[in-house]
């Protein structure tokens, strides 16, 4: 990134104290503890924290420059550091970013939906790096802070930017996409992830429908066609742009898959990709049949983005999991499936269903299952439906946590089956540690905020140095 004092200062509709000489900033920081010397530091507020009070740390970390805002007091300012005072930093910090996107001619492609936005992002990414230089979103940079700071990361020289797009409140999509001002909107499907923070299935629709409202004229829409929300999106407010689809379910669509089996003698699927009349037999080395929707989304984008059909195949062929999404990792004889960094009730379903594919290789199956998160007053009936669900696998025992699935553990009690609810993760490690055998199946599936890579990375380590020390 490379911004002079007057871009900053006319793109965050802000005003140099003292007047600013005409320098230029090549990167900007919104945290303290990560901040190098000679950035720009944006002290944003939030909900439970002002980085306002933390003005003397940037300082002290080398901060060429403060954004603040206008409302600070004197005695919250710093002396002899230039301060650009605006209205409202966040809002400036998006607008900053605008600008330097601005100068960067990659094609940017914004990912919308409820569940595989990352994994959909990153195989795209992927993909489009066998074809020219890429940038994408890193981590879980999809929100008002995190998109700005992906797009200080575009370089001028790329050719493509895959931005992931969240929301967790009204209004915050449109914004989104007017920062990210996309060229193409890749519109996955649309769940009840998330539904609790907006009342009703009603009130979600219309603010993911405001990734479509906000777009451009004639910006071309990838979609889903074989979801049902995705598809009453597109007929309320996408019909006046360029749309396309792709599908897994069988439905027609310009790109889709079929054909979907377990690779045999190793992990992951195997499926046919049917592109523009031409079809190809794709393996997809990782978890989870719902992930071959997400390599669909992904191969329709880049074949809409010039890509060719072998780079497609080549580049999903190769794609390695990000951690705690569908990673499937081996330790002691026992394999785990390590997918809880989010979960709903589609991506619950949807890992339970994929477990079954595994299930004739291990002898035995364990689910460890945590909180599915704002989903409101949806919350126990979700939970009732994913105990029937799990209960429909030959498990040797479901272990739970968090507040939401106790309801499951009560469900289940008088079922012939094992299921334990656990307080303390401690405790569960300890447990599936004096169970686990060579040859045992475990998924660990919950909401991020579960925290069940407590569990599983500490587990993982141990069956694994047990297995260094027994060879």
């Amino acid at each position: 990134m490379k911004l002079t004092a007057p871009e900053i200062q006319n793109a965050a509709s802000g005003r140099w104290l003292p007047a600013m000489p005409d320098r230029t900033f090549e990167s900007i920081s919104t945290d303290t503890r990560q901040l190098r010397p000679g950035d720009l530091f944006v002290a944003l507020r939030g909900e439970s924290f002002d980085a306002h009070d933390f003005l003397p740390r940037a300082v002290e970390a080398g901060a060429a420059a403060l954004v603040i805002a206008a409302s600070t007091p004197p005695e919250k300012r710093p002396a002899a550091i230039p301060l650009l005072e605006v209205p409202d930093t966040l809002r400036a910090l998006g607008d900053l970013a605008v600008a330097w996107r601005g100068k960067c001619p990659a094609r940017r492609i914004a990912v919308v939906g409820s569940s595989g936005k990352t994994t959909t992002r990153n195989m795209l990414a992927a993909i489009l790096r066998e074809a020219g230089p890429t940038h994408a979103s890193a981590g879980n940079f999809n929100n008002l802070i995190g998109v700005p700071l992906s797009l200080f990361t575009l370089e001028p020289s790329a050719r493509w930017s895959v931005l992931e797009l969240g929301m967790n409140l009204p209004g915050e999509l449109t914004r989104l996409t007017a920062i990210a001002d996309p060229d193409l909107l890749l519109l996955l499907g649309i769940g009840s992830a998330h539904v609790g923070q907006f009342g009703s299935q009603e009130a979600l629709l219309e603010a993911k429908g405001e990734s479509v409202r906000a777009l451009r004229p004639n910006v071309p829409i990838l979609f889903d066609s074989g979801n049902t929300n995705t598809w009453r999106i597109i007929e309320r407010w996408g019909n006046d742009h360029p749309l396309s689809t792709f599908s897994t379910d069988g439905r027609e669509a310009g790109v889709w898959s079929d054909a979907i089996e377990p690779a045999e003698g190793r992990q992951g699927y195997c499926f046919t990709l049917h592109l523009e009349g031409t079809s190809h037999r794709v393996l997809l080395p990782m978890f989870g049949r719902h992930n071959v929707a997400n390599a669909t989304a992904a191969a329709a984008a880049a074949r809409a983005l010039g890509v060719a059909p072998e780079e497609i195949v080549r580049a999903l062929s190769n794609f390695q999991a990000a951690s705690m999404r569908s990673e499937i990792r081996e330790a002691g004889g026992v394999t785990f499936v390590v997918d809880c960094y989010n979960a709903n009730p589609e991506s619950m379903r949807a890992a339970l269903e994929s477990v079954s594919d595994l299930l004739a290789r291990h002898k035995r199956l364990f689910l460890v299952l945590g909180d599915m998160l704002e989903l409101g007053e949806d919350a126990r009936r979700c939970h009732l439906a994913l105990a029937g669900q799990a209960a429909a696998l030959p498990f040797e025992e479901l272990c739970l946590v968090g507040r939401e699935t106790r309801v499951m553990a009560e469900a289940l009690a008088h079922a012939d089956k094992r299921v334990t609810h656990f307080e303390d993760l401690e405790a569960l490690r300890a447990t599936l540690e004096s169970r686990l055998q060579p040859g045992d199946l475990v998924l660990f599936k919950a909401s991020r905020g579960n925290r069940l890579e407590r569990v599983a990375d500490p587990l993982i380590q141990t069956l694994s140095q047990e297995k260094g020390v027994k060879d």
